[in-house]
């Protein structure tokens, strides 16, 4: 019986010891805290468009400011929706910044069809490497039926020299030349038009002025200039779009300008944090500077020196 009552003490003991973290149990490792990220002020463009626009296919701009407590954010997602509930077309991108960032602008494109008519949802959302999923942001796109009788203009691949700038540069002006291709089949393309907006949808500057040079001209290139501020670190969204004698509208194409923040001032992680907050009428504001048409089919992108001589 002595040897009995040893023998279940003894396994009582060690029942007891290992369950008490002795050197055969194996510690926890506590889970890393999740911090989803946040995503804010979706931006689109355009958010109307016509049926049969852009040649039928219309670029799809979205820009929105993420925040990541976590520093650990792994994707970014636009997802278009048909008027039916259907995905039309998905894009993702590369995180800003790249890894460990906390904060900043994120700029998404996608290519939409614009055969069909109706209302077209659009989200943005992100995830973390953790499997932690961001807020949804929705915008709608609207395409609409464009009368037969209308020639609509048609334009394409925008583009920008430089594409961005660092802050500061310039003096706290940058000139940046812009181009895009146009085709327009009455050959009446009557005004062209620039807006833009800081990152957080504050008006930046608009402007609609006669183009010169393109009666008769049913494809070519317009050329513009253009003087953007960059006293200070942000995201620009830069949209342009025609009109001719009819009345009838383009298109809309449009593309982000970024003033990266100066690295001697800023880390580059840092320089791509979330836009100004200050009060709209303080912010400078971008300015036009002249537009020419050619019948060139190719695109130009060099600032001319009597443009450069007005800085």
């Amino acid at each position: 019986m002595r040897t009995i009552g040893f023998l279940i003490l003894s396994t009582a003991l060690l029942v007891l010891f290992l369950a008490c973290g002795g050197s055969g149990a194996s510690p926890s490792t506590p889970a890393a805290p999740s911090h989803p990220p946040n995503l804010s002020g979706l931006l689109l463009s355009p958010q109307v468009s016509t049926q049969g626009a852009g040649g039928g296919t219309v670029n799809v701009v979205g820009l929105f400011t993420f925040t990541d407590g976590g520093g650990d954010l792994s994707g970014l997602t636009l997802t278009c929706y048909t008027p039916a509930g259907a995905v039309a077309a998905t894009a993702t991108g590369p995180i800003p910044g790249g890894a460990a960032t906390k904060a900043g602008t994120a700029t998404l494109q996608l290519d939409l069809s614009t055969a069909s008519v109706g209302d077209f949802r659009i989200e943005a959302c992100a995830t973390d490497a953790l499997g932690g999923k961001s807020n949804t942001l929705t915008r709608t796109l609207s395409i609409e039926g464009a009368p037969s009788a209308l020639h609509s203009p048609s334009l394409s691949e925008l583009q920008f020299a430089p594409g961005s700038a660092v802050q500061d540069a310039g003096g706290g002006s940058v000139v940046v030349a812009g181009s895009f291709k146009f085709s327009d089949a009455g050959g009446d393309l009557m005004s062209f038009t620039l807006s833009a907006q800081y990152a957080d949808g504050s008006p930046a500057g608009a402007f609609t002025l006669p183009l010169s040079g393109a009666a008769g001209v049913t494809a070519g290139v317009i050329q513009f200039y253009l003087r953007v501020p960059s006293g200070m670190a942000t995201t620009f969204l830069l949209e342009v779009s025609t009109a001719d004698q009819q009345g009838a509208q383009s298109n809309t194409l449009a593309q982000t300008f970024c003033i990266e923040g100066s690295t001697s001032l800023k880390t580059a992680r840092e320089s791509k944090a979330l836009p100004m907050t200050e009060n709209t009428t303080e912010r400078p504001l971008v300015s036009f500077l002249g537009s020419q048409v050619s019948t060139s089919a190719d695109l130009r992108t060099t600032v001319p020196p009597s443009v450069q001589e007005t800085m």
